[in-house]
């Protein structure tokens, strides 16, 4: 529940497929939040921050809008790493 989640094996090819919706990370915001503590607010900005930098990477102004919830969660670990201490450690070994 402290990260966010991929779409469904049934809606994606590989099933690890690490880009989601908006509408669905947006959907997952309250779950991480009650887990962590971390404010609504401060996950939106993070979402809304990774739809941008996408549009940017990709060169592409009508691009559709998507949510690499991988790297979401990356910034998750390393910008709040007291609410994720047992995942780093898990990395470390």
């Amino acid at each position: 529940p402290k990260f966010f989640h991929p779409r469904s094996p049934t809606d994606s090819a590989s099933s690890v497929d690490p880009h989601i919706t908006p509408e669905s990370a947006f959907s997952q915001v309250s779950t991480i939040s009650k887990a962590t503590g971390i404010p609504q607010n401060t996950l939106v900005t993070l979402i809304e921050l990774d739809i941008e930098r996408n549009k940017v990477s990709n060169a592409l102004v009508f691009a559709p809008q998507y949510v690499n919830i991988l790297e979401v969660n990356l910034d998750l670990a390393k910008n709040y790493p007291e609410h994720y201490q047992e995942f780093l450690r898990n990395i470390e070994r």
